[in-house]
């Protein structure tokens, strides 16, 4: 999804920022660094020299509690804990020896409930509801002009019967689906899999080919998501 929600959390008096883009949390360093009482241009540095941080830092529009919009260098959430635990409290100063304790301790759970609950969790899946949408009217699109190509009549079953492969791929159910029974990953994984069906489908790939391969492609996102399936291997509706 290209579109991004910018969350706020109030931790130990200190406004942290976060963001989620294209399904990915990310969290500002800047006021966390700065909230355990450490020096921003000291952190900056190890973090810019660490061989893995330094490959998925990012550079994030966020407006923040004042209202104003600035860049800000984010970790995405899953990595937020690993950072903090490499700070060593044993060589800090004294006064900042109990802030990063309770940073260690606290910080990323606070940040997670952000991410996942309340305002953020529905915006969120407002945002796969408009992905799935569109991806959907792309799939169609893509489905009808092919047709007219190759000297064929789309008729509303064709249609029809493309969703519900999707479906069956999402829920393990070759029916029409209620989407309110779904949870943001999935419409995000069906919205990626209406995708990747119009490529298959300008490819050229019959109905047999492109079942096997969206298979093979929803079980990777499946993945990437962290979506559970159920004991048939299908993801649980």
């Amino acid at each position: 999804m290209s579109k991004s929600i910018v969350v706020h959390a109030e931790f130990a008096g200190v406004q942290l920022e976060g963001v989620i883009s294209d399904g990915v949390a990310y969290v500002a360093m800047l006021p966390i660094v700065e909230g355990m009482g450490l020096s921003w241009a000291r952190q900056y540095r190890k973090l810019m020299s660490d061989p893995v941080l330094c490959s998925i830092v990012a550079q994030m529009a966020m407006v923040g509690a004042d209202g104003k919009q600035r860049q800000m260098l984010c970790l995405p959430a899953e990595y937020l804990q690993g950072w903090l635990f490499k700070v060593n409290p044993d060589k800090v100063k004294a006064g900042v020896r109990d802030k990063v304790i309770h940073y260690q301790r606290e910080c990323f759970r606070v940040l997670n409930q952000a991410f996942t609950q309340g305002q953020a969790k529905t915006d969120y899946r407002v945002l796969a509801v408009d992905s799935k949408r569109a991806a959907g009217r792309l799939m169609t699109d893509v489905m009808r002009d092919v047709m007219l190509l190759d000297g064929k009549t789309p008729k509303r079953h064709h249609f029809m019967n493309e969703h519900c492969l999707l479906n069956w791929c999402v829920t393990g159910n070759f029916a029409r689906l209620d989407e309110s029974g779904l949870n943001a990953d999935q419409l995000a994984l069906l919205a990626d899999l209406r995708r990747r069906d119009a490529v298959l489908i300008a490819r050229g790939l019959d109905y047999s080919e492109r079942k096997a391969a969206l298979q093979v492609f929803a079980s990777e996102q499946r993945q990437r998501l962290a979506i559970p399936a159920n004991d048939a291997g299908r993801l649980s509706a």
